[in-house]
Parts: C-alpha cells; structure tokens; sequence
C-alpha cells in the first residue's frame, strides 16, 4: 500500500461476454490494466462475471433436469467456468 495510508478501490461494473471464458477474460485484463494505470490497489468484480450468471433457468423451467436442451445449455456453461488447477487466471494474476 502506498505511504499515505489510502487505499484506492476501483470496482468493476463490466458485463461478461456471456458464455465467453476467454473473451470475458481478456475484458477483465483490460480492465485490471486501465485500474493499475489509475494506480488502484484493489480491483473489485462481481461474483458472477465469469463465465456470466445463469440467468436462463428461471426463464426456461431450470428444474426439469433430463431436459436434452438444459443439459446441452449446462455442459457449455460448464465448459466456459474458470478451472484454477489449470492455470486459466494465471496469466490475470501476472497482470495483477
């Protein structure tokens, strides 16, 4: 932290690129990059940013779970969810 004892927060009210990891992703950097250039020391982002929110199983009967739609729709949610042990947000790390 800086000698003056303040803290400088920068809070990141940026949509993902829906269903995008790797477009999602690279806003969040470009965003980490222009807050470390306002020399912020704390970048906040909401917690359904990455891969974005599911906001489609309250509109589309979410519960009927052997639907073949739901599970197509799941299985790409799940394939753009970060997976940490794969190193996928070690290069926004860096940046941080």
């Amino acid at each position: 932290m800086k000698n003056d004892e303040n803290l400088k927060v920068a809070l990141a009210q940026i949509s993902p690129v829906w269903l995008n990891k790797s477009g999602t992703l690279n806003k969040i950097k470009d965003f980490v990059i222009q807050a470390g250039k306002q020399e912020c020391d704390l970048v906040i982002f909401g917690e359904g940013l990455l891969p974005g929110y599911p906001f489609w199983l309250s509109l589309a009967n979410g519960a009927e779970f052997n639907s073949a739609v739901h599970k197509e729709i799941h299985a790409h949610y799940v394939r753009n969810s970060i997976q940490v042990e794969k190193g996928e947000l070690d290069e926004l790390c860096a940046i941080a």
